[in-house]
């Protein structure tokens, strides 16, 4: 595996290309704000689930 890794470390720093972003900052920040909103979401369930079963209903 690191022989495999080093390989392709090498091969990508022998012809290396600078990094382009392609998105604009308020698009990567609306990609952030909609992860973060489904992800406390996801938690906010689990949190309600977890208390229904500690109550035993």
């Amino acid at each position: 595996m690191e022989a495999a890794i080093t390989a392709y470390i090498d091969a990508v720093n022998a012809d290396p290309k600078p990094f382009r972003w392609t998105k604009s900052a308020d698009d990567i920040l609306a990609t952030i704000k909609r992860f973060c909103l489904a992800t406390l979401q996801i938690a906010d369930v689990q949190n309600k689930s977890a208390e229904t079963s500690e109550s035993g209903h």
